[in-house]
């Protein structure tokens, strides 16, 4: 192992002693808003039909939108997918599909208006699980979209429902699945049971998402209460002896985050199990696969690092123009504040392995600011957005002290929740 080189290390302490001029909540400030699209979708509300034997879904998207005028509006969906109506204010309007643009001529008089759009529409899912990884750092598998009798997944990058570029929208979503197939997503669960052979469950998002992420599966579910918070745990029948330990560590990580940052900011928290690997933390939830939660460690530390996402990251959203701070905050405030409440020798041996991946790992070619970091794509990728970064706010901490670090997390959290904020700003 070779020594530190603090060439390399100058500019994580310039961030450092830059950042320390200004106040800790600074840290997050909020950038100036987007220019608003003469279009944009305000609510969606879904109705999907799950057939898992054929990889396939039946949906319908109600779409409430501001328009400007007559106006033709490009749509985002998936390109397997068939087009069947598109109702606006109770008649069929023409449109236009090809190659996963749906294009619509809003018949709307002059002025900015609300309407209701209606788009009916069916797909097939089939990504591919291929045995390995893409690569040793992408453990989704490079999956946005697939729907099978093990499970389903479907990111927005799939194209489930129609959206706008730069959408920003609240969800009501109706799932339906053969009895026993039970979906979960973001918001809270207003209503669910069973009716004519199938599950149904119905959510409903109380803030806009940029984009909604649904999972499905044979699940049992377990549920438990933080407060008047619903805890819930989505688990394969083979794996659901876990839940209830899931559950009581979910409990624990939002008592001690709701001291730290302030009040739990979502209507509900669920953990759910995955058929493939993830590591994926939501609004709300996060989902965890099936390899990866029999693994007796991650409980205690995986799993709080995706509910401290739950304030930063989701709650407090990233501005990635500016770059990812969220990454190296949870990073510092779960996996290196766990070990530090276990001891101050774990602490710093964790601090001295992230400055050993930092300095074996990164050379020249692979270094950038951290205003440039989005996400990992690789070793060297990490080292940089999740362990510069920390070490960032570690070295803020030691400068400002104790309590105005503390002080001024939980002030940032209650300033710009569900705010975009970046830091470019403070460089």
């Amino acid at each position: 192992m070779k020594p530190v080189d603090w060439a390399i290390m100058r500019p994580m302490i310039k961030n450092i002693l830059t950042i320390c001029g200004f106040a800790l909540y600074a840290l997050l400030v909020l950038l100036p808003a987007p220019l608003r699209a003469a279009t944009t979708i305000l609510h969606h509300d879904l109705q999907v039909r799950l057939f898992p034997g054929e990889a396939r879904l039946e949906g319908r998207d109600a779409l409430r939108l501001t328009v400007e005028g007559k106006e033709k509006v490009v749509f985002r969906l998936s390109p397997g997918a068939r087009v069947e109506r598109v109702v606006l204010e109770g008649r069929d309007i023409p449109f236009e599909f090809e190659q996963g643009s749906l294009r619509v001529s809003l018949p709307v008089a002059g002025g900015r208006s609300q309407i209701i759009l209606r788009v009916d529409y069916q797909g097939r899912f089939q990504d591919a699980i291929p045995g390995q990884p893409v690569h040793s750092e992408d453990p989704s598998y490079g999956i946005a979209g697939t729907i099978s009798p093990k499970g389903a997944f479907l990111s927005p990058a799939a194209g489930w429902y129609p959206d706008l570029p730069g959408g920003n929208a609240t969800f009501r979503l109706r799932v339906e699945a053969p009895a026993g197939f039970e979906g979960i997503t973001a918001g809270a669960l207003v209503a669910e049971g069973r009716k004519d052979g199938q599950s149904y469950s119905v959510w409903q998002t109380a803030r806009p998402l940029s984009g909604l992420t649904l999972a499905a599966g044979p699940y049992r579910m377990e549920r438990d209460l933080y407060g008047d918070i619903p805890l819930l745990a989505y688990f394969y029948p083979e794996n659901e002896h876990l839940a209830q330990t899931y559950l009581a560590a979910v409990k624990a990580y939002l008592e001690m985050y709701s001291e730290l940052f302030g009040p739990y900011p979502y209507e509900k928290f669920a953990v759910a199990e995955n058929f493939f690997p993830t590591g994926y933390g939501f609004p709300s939830w996060t989902l965890l696969g099936s390899s990866v939660v029999r693994l007796p460690f991650i409980v205690e530390t995986s799993l709080g690092h995706e509910v401290a996402h739950s304030w930063w990251g989701n709650a407090v959203k990233v501005d990635y123009a500016s770059g990812n701070w969220s990454e190296g905050l949870t990073t510092y405030v779960a996996d290196h504040l766990y070990k530090e409440r276990s001891s101050p020798e774990e602490a710093l041996e964790y601090r001295r392995k992230i400055l050993r991946d930092y300095t074996t790992l990164v050379d020249d070619e692979s270094d950038f600011p951290l205003s440039s970091f989005t996400s990992r794509d690789s070793a060297a990728s990490q080292a940089v957005g999740y362990g510069k970064a920390a070490m960032v706010f570690h070295m803020l901490r030691r400068l400002v002290g104790e309590a105005p670090y503390w002080e001024g997390l939980k002030r940032a959290s209650a300033e710009r929740l569900h705010q975009r904020v970046g830091w470019s700003e403070l460089k």
